[in-house]
């Protein structure tokens, strides 16, 4: 359901939790007053929910750990208040949060260093207190972590350093004091073991694409020799992508290609997908950085992906 960017406005309306099969729901940049209602909770199958944009106050629901597929959760510049869910940790999937340009208060929950596969985590021009948790350096592979204007203070944690994939980095308008760690210093284009070039943020892009789509890392045991992540999943293109794919990654969507239940168009779509990350990974994390794909092309391709991979997902509830 994509209503995004209308003049929509009103209460969110508790019947939707009669769209047992919702997988999207996009109604950001609208005029939608009230709370987020409990009953959104029930659609378990939900991936995406952005509702940045409006005008929803209330706290954000404790329940919304339910929604243990999430992919997307948005609800920046609203007027949400209260503290920041610990069921959130629940949401394994979750790769994009963002809340920030609320009036959220309370502290950082040490639960988000239980989402592994969080890349950005947005939270800025909120009311947190309390210090950034030092699990945070749990998250290896975060891209992005905007904390800055709330009212954290202490030490910037070392363990900040270890977050090897984090390339935007916002933290002014805090307390915080001290000196700034010497662990900040090493991160660096992951993987190689290489110095840092103007290319580093696409390599360590495609590296991370790789890892989530196979499950593997570029230090596992496996990676030896002449044998490379990148090298790994660049055989496997394009017959062999359902022999590397990670089957936690999305599991039914991984049976349907497997057994072709429902049709042939729509197996064959999901494939065609999964074959099309595999590729822009290894475009990405190629050896010689001037083969390397454009960031701003990366991010097209994927974005075609998405809307492809929505596509068959339409098609396959139809």
């Amino acid at each position: 359901m994509h209503l995004g960017g209308n003049q929509i406005f009103g209460a969110i309306p508790s019947g939707i939790e009669n769209l047992a099969h919702l997988i999207s729901l996009r109604m950001e940049n609208n005029l939608l007053k009230g709370t987020i209602p409990i009953q959104l909770m029930k659609l378990n199958k939900l991936q995406y929910v952005v509702l940045d944009g409006n005008k929803l106050s209330g706290k954000i629901p404790n329940p919304i750990g339910n929604l243990t597929q999430l992919y997307l959760l948005g609800l920046s510049r609203n007027n949400l208040h209260g503290s920041i869910p610990m069921s959130l940790g629940k949401c394994q999937h979750l790769q994009l949060l963002h809340l920030s340009d609320n009036n959220l208060n309370g502290t950082i929950p040490r639960e988000f260093s239980d989402i592994p596969s969080l890349l950005e985590l947005d939270i800025a021009m909120n009311n947190l207190i309390g210090f950034l948790p030092s699990d945070i350096g749990k998250l290896k592979n975060l891209f992005q972590l905007d904390i800055s204007n709330n009212e954290l203070s202490c030490e910037i944690p070392e363990t900040l350093g270890t977050c090897v994939h984090l390339e935007c980095l916002y933290m002014r308008g805090n307390l915080f004091h001290g000196s700034i760690p010497p662990s900040l210093g090493a991160l660096r284009e992951y993987g190689t073991g290489a110095k840092p070039s103007t290319y580093g943020d696409v390599y360590s892009y495609g590296i991370l694409l790789l890892e989530m789509v196979t499950g593997k890392r570029p230090s596992d045991d496996m990676f030896k020799d002449d044998l490379s992540l990148h090298q790994f999943a660049k055989m496997a293109l394009p017959e062999s992508v359902m022999d590397i794919v990670d089957r936690r990654l999305l599991p039914e969507e991984i049976e349907i290609i497997r057994h072709n239940r429902n049709n042939n168009i729509v197996s064959s779509m999901m494939h065609e997908c999964l074959v099309s990350l595999v590729k822009i990974g290894v475009s990405c994390s190629a050896e010689s950085p001037k083969a390397r794909k454009e960031m701003k092309d990366a991010v097209a391709e994927l974005s075609k992906v998405r809307d492809f991979y929505l596509a068959a997902t339409i098609a396959r509830n139809v």
